[in-house]
């Protein structure tokens, strides 16, 4: 049977399909740039790593890529591809496997403009605040982005609730995993570090990039588990990264101000190219 793929905002899906009925899926978020898919491969290593932890069907990625590639086509300058992998619809309870049915996934591609405040965050920096909600750990979960984000919308709820632009966020063994919107690096003493996301948090597509692209110029990236407090302590600069709206630069945590990092300011402009 040929991948379902369904597009469009009007795109609809049986009320049985698992990802509604369980968040039995994954999902990614994708900028374009002047009618291009940015990162496609890194997003599609991660949709592949994810789809063989839960034993999802593997779509036809050739299919998916050719819809990415006629609906970034309609973008002259930035626009947002969301692309949602379900294990299809089908089967009661939480079983996978079902003698009388086999679970074919769906797939549903979704397109809008790049959000407008991205390009004013890259320019003036984002403020943060101090998460109290604590991200769960959960190392068979961690690293994907999965279809369960209640964490992130109670989280969400936190910052709009406190008029933050965002915020730190911890998990329940007290490390910090990275903001509710975004991957988080610092910089020390000329080195990179970035938080462990062995054990819960998203392992971001542009934070592999940024990883990457460090590599490149031979600064040191050191992937770490550390508490809010020495965080506080130890940061000469911080900035937060993801797909879309690329590398943010930290201006300050709650009352500590943060120049602008030079290791932000080398590899910034190189995310997208």
């Amino acid at each position: 049977m040929p991948t379902q793929i369904r597009i469009g905002q009007e795109a609809t899906i049986s009320i049985t399909d698992r990802g509604f009925q369980y968040g039995d899926g994954c999902f990614s978020t994708i900028a374009v740039k002047f009618g291009k898919v940015c990162h496609w491969t890194e997003h599609l290593r991660r949709f592949e790593d994810s789809l063989q932890r839960l034993a999802i069907k593997t779509p036809d990625w050739n299919e998916i890529s050719a819809v990415l590639t006629a609906l970034a086509r309609d973008f002259a300058n930035e626009g947002v591809i969301k692309v949602v992998i379900t294990r299809g619809q089908g089967g009661r309870g939480y079983a996978t496997y079902h003698q009388d049915h086999d679970f074919e996934p769906n797939v549903v591609i979704t397109s809008a403009p790049m959000p407008s405040n991205y390009e004013k965050l890259r320019r003036s920096g984002i403020q943060l605040g101090i998460c109290q909600q604590p991200l769960g750990v959960s190392p068979m979960l961690a690293g994907m982005k999965h279809l369960n984000r209640l964490e992130q919308v109670v989280i969400r709820r936190e910052i709009d609730a406190n008029g933050w632009q965002d915020a730190l966020v911890t998990n329940t063994d007290g490390h910090v995993i990275e903001t509710g919107l975004a991957n988080l690096f610092w910089e020390k003493s000329e080195q990179l570090f970035t938080p462990n996301v062995g054990r819960s948090g998203v392992a971001g597509v542009m934070r592999d990039v940024v990883i990457a692209k460090a590599n490149e110029q031979g600064v040191s990236v050191s992937i770490v588990d550390t508490s809010i407090s020495s965080l506080l302590e130890e940061a000469e600069s911080l900035f937060i990264c993801n797909s879309l709206m690329g590398a943010v630069p930290v201006t300050a945590i709650e009352n500590r101000v943060y120049p602008k990092g030079a290791l932000y300011c080398r590899i910034a402009p190189q995310l997208f190219q």
